[in-house]
């Protein structure tokens, strides 16, 4: 599954730690725990990003696959 991260000054899904950016978050919406380990994995790429510049600015995508639910 592909999960897109917009940014977005209005609302949002996730703000990143390091600087604050919220971010719309979409994709298949399943259950609780997946939700919560969409989120966790978002928040890890947010943070990776800062490491060489920053958030692109159109947004980004996510590969993420059911099993990485704990």
């Amino acid at each position: 599954m592909s999960i897109e991260c917009v940014p977005s000054n209005l609302s949002s899904d996730v703000r990143c730690t390091v600087c604050g950016q919220g971010f719309l978050v979409y994709g298949d919406r399943g259950a609780s725990r997946e939700r919560v380990a969409v989120r966790e994995t978002v928040q890890t790429a947010l943070r990776q990003q800062h490491a060489g510049s920053d958030h692109p600015t159109d947004g980004f995508h996510i590969d993420w696959k059911t099993d990485n639910v704990r």
